[in-house]
């Protein structure tokens, strides 16, 4: 075997052994730039007042629906990211469950403040495939996986007591297919090498 059958074999091994593992992007820039086109954004501007599940009009074959302690409120104009969907309770978890085409990417805003202090608090979003990811205050983030993540949990707080987080601006949609690059590569060196012979 020839050293650019090796290098080959060895970018599709690299590949193959981050299956499952999510790529997390803190710009919104940086994640629309890995994501396929065709995703479903979301900016909760249908959601008023507080319902206990709210399904998301959906679009390009993406849908979900969010449930939430207490049931989920949209907020409009004057809270820090507005229109946005959180838990009605003080310190609710949001559970948004995924159906329709299968998502391998999903980005938004989010943020997290203490009711009465008005001070930055920890998000912390946990989705499907295992992924953790914590920041504190106001931000964006973007998840990327090369399995299907089918429910983003959020909770407002890692310190209970009066804080609520928002999410807002959700991006739902898929990566390009994991190693699909690196397969045609791999044929295109094969064939190559058969040619040579």
């Amino acid at each position: 075997m020839d050293m650019k059958a090796l290098a080959v074999l060895g970018v599709v091994a690299l590949v193959a052994g981050r299956a499952g593992a999510a790529t997390v992007y803190s710009t919104e820039a940086e994640f629309l730039s890995v994501i396929n086109s065709g995703y479903y954004l979301e900016d909760f501007d249908t959601l008023s007042g507080v319902t206990a599940l709210w399904d998301a009009p959906g679009a390009n074959g993406f849908d979900f629906y969010a449930e939430g302690g207490g049931g989920v409120a949209g907020w409009g104009t004057g809270y820090p990211t507005s229109p946005s969907i959180s838990a009605n309770w003080v310190d609710g978890d949001l559970l948004i469950t995924f159906s329709g085409a299968p998502v391998t990417a999903l980005g938004a805003y989010f943020q997290t403040k203490r009711h009465i202090f008005n001070t930055d608090q920890m998000n912390i979003i946990t989705l499907s495939d295992g992924t953790v990811e914590q920041f504190p205050g106001f931000g964006f983030r973007g998840f990327t996986s090369d399995v299907p993540i089918t429910t983003l949990h959020f909770v407002g707080s890692d310190d209970p007591g009066y804080a609520y987080g928002w999410l807002d601006h959700l991006y739902v949609g898929q990566i390009p297919a994991p190693g699909a690059a690196c397969v045609l590569v791999a044929g295109g060196v094969l064939a190559g090498r058969r040619r040579r012979s």
